[in-house]
């Protein structure tokens, strides 16, 4: 059996015992093997991604992570699009794969992040309405937003992944 065949299946065995607990993750894969391995694996070596994961998980949203190029060259990028489904509203993430495993593994956590800034205001509904939030929460840098809460995030993962301690701000 090839690799490629026996991650696909121990992924897909997962997802099931998750649904068969009632529990469907809310972070997923769109069916990239690849993105749901680096996924997993970084669920396992970062506690930082490990609490982001659960708390999309606790909210109304899911979020689809995939292989893709976003605009102005960023190397992963949230979109502002939000699709209502029943309860649930459904984001997208794309992500550039072709870097470090390390970095792609915090740019999960760095775009995750954003995913929680727009599930932790239930009345973002609309595309308009995300924009209109990253206008007054976040900064514009080269096209695009970015917050504080993410670039640190990011830096937490690494520091996971890399074994060091946080570093303590003094005020």
């Amino acid at each position: 059996m090839t690799r490629r065949i026996l991650i696909t299946l121990i992924s897909i065995a997962a997802m099931c015992g998750s649904a068969a607990a009632g529990e469907m993750p809310h972070v997923r894969d769109n069916g990239d093997v690849r993105i749901a391995t680096l996924l997993q694996e970084g669920i396992r070596r970062s506690a930082t991604l490990r609490r982001i994961v659960a708390q999309v998980d606790a909210s109304d949203g899911i979020v689809y992570i995939e292989e893709g190029r976003c605009r102005y060259s960023a190397r992963a990028c949230l979109s502002h699009s939000i699709v209502i489904a029943g309860p649930s509203r459904i984001l997208r993430i794309r992500i550039d794969t072709a870097r470090g495993r390390d970095e792609v593994l915090a740019v999960f956590g760095h775009e995750l992040r954003h995913a929680l800034e727009v599930l932790d205001q239930p009345q973002l509904r609309s595309m308009q309405a995300v924009m209109y939030f990253y206008e007054m929460e976040g900064r514009r840098s080269e096209g695009r937003y970015e917050t504080t809460a993410a670039l640190d995030t990011e830096r937490a993962v690494l520091r996971d992944l890399h074994g060091r301690s946080p570093v303590l701000k003094v005020d």
